[in-house]
């Protein structure tokens, strides 16, 4: 039964899970078994001029300067499919495996939400691991349980800082961080609705071969000097700055599975090219999964200070490097296509933005 001051009424969780991931990260939806963190707010008392001023039915601005998350604190919640979000609670004020709300209707609440969910340890600091329980994709750093605001949230990449970019970089250790909050909710409204954002960039990359012959590739390589390694998140706030001083660098292999094979471009009947052949980067040779880079960017869109480079060397032997510095912008929540265009031994960058995670768009960036 609920404890003394609660209802019988259990609080639900419940996201809008068709638009919360990537079509590239798990086909678009949340997957089973998937694991978000919350935290929970809503009674807050405090003493001014030595009377007790009760704020529980303020709205979160007004009362956010003395509140806890005495209502959940790193609440793991698991996706189970259809939008739904379920737990497992057993404090005083448990309605079956769920927590309930508190008894008096105006009260208002906070939740805020992030994924993955990573179990904390010594100074609110926890691991994500991948599937395989023991590989580390970065860390999870939240402020206290007693800590009173506006709660932080900080995620670093478990890169090490200041490699040099002979430093060979995994492919799949950056998971698709997103954040959500819904705020002045009251038992009235029913079930939280955590409508999740993404913090980072994804890159993909394909290759369009101009030649009316094959081209193969032997090597394909994207590589960088002090990329943006954390950063930090206080409550509702949509952009965040990258944390100064974690920085890391180093190359990604873009064919881990070796050399590809590009098709020769469509020519008409006098040889003219049509359409180049489309060769998309994927994780491995069996698979449509594109291979996907997440990056942080700054509040100017980019990834780091400095330039980055795409290398491509040809079974022929031709290596050739292209930088990308100048014009490169960035958006949280943005996939970007790198476009190889090949054309006789060189090659074109063409770089445009797919579309955005959260709410679509349109953008073009070339390099040449």
């Amino acid at each position: 039964p609920a404890g003394a001051g609660y209802s019988t009424e259990a609080i639900l969780f419940t996201t809008p899970y068709t638009v919360s991931k990537s079509a590239a990260m798990r086909d678009g939806d949340f997957k089973e078994g998937d694991k978000v963190g919350v935290l929970g707010y809503s009674k807050v008392t405090y003493t001014a001029n030595g009377v007790e001023v009760d704020a529980s039915t303020s709205l979160w601005d007004a009362k956010k300067e003395w509140a806890k998350p005495e209502v959940f604190y790193n609440q793991e919640l698991t996706y189970e499919g259809n939008g739904v979000l379920s737990y497992n609670y057993s404090g005083d004020n448990a309605v079956g495996t769920l927590r309930g709300w508190y008894n008096e209707p105006d009260y208002t609440y906070a939740f805020f939400a992030y994924y993955p969910y990573a179990q904390l340890g010594y100074g609110n600091r926890g691991t994500i691991y991948a599937e395989d329980g023991r590989t580390s994709m970065g860390t999870i750093t939240l402020s206290g349980e007693n800590a009173t605001g506006d709660p932080t949230f900080i995620y670093t990449m478990p890169y090490k800082s200041n490699s040099s970019t002979s430093t060979l970089l995994n492919l799949d250790r950056v998971p698709d961080v997103m954040l959500a909050y819904t705020v002045n909710h009251r038992h009235s409204d029913g079930a939280v609705s955590l409508k999740f954002r993404h913090m980072l960039c994804a890159f993909e990359f394909e290759v369009n071969n101009y030649n009316t012959y094959p081209v193969t590739i032997n090597s394909l390589q994207f590589s960088g000097e002090d990329f943006y390694k954390s950063f930090t998140i206080t409550g509702q706030e949509q952009d965040y700055t990258p944390n100064d001083g974690e920085r890391y660098s180093g190359y990604f292999n873009l064919l881990p599975n070796g050399a590809i094979t590009c098709e020769a471009a469509d020519t008409d009947e006098n040889g003219v090219v049509i359409a180049p052949s489309n060769t998309k980067i994927t994780v491995s040779r069996d698979s449509e999964d594109p291979v996907d880079l997440l990056f942080i960017p700054d509040a100017d869109g980019k990834i780091t200070e400095r330039e980055c480079t795409v290398t491509v060397e040809t079974s022929k032997g031709n290596v050739r490097q292209q930088n990308i510095k100048e014009g490169m912008s960035f958006e949280p929540g943005t996939r970007s296509i790198f476009s190889i265009n090949i054309i006789g031994n060189n090659f074109v960058i063409q770089v445009r933005t797919l579309d955005n995670w959260s709410d679509g768009g349109d953008s073009n960036i070339y390099f040449d």
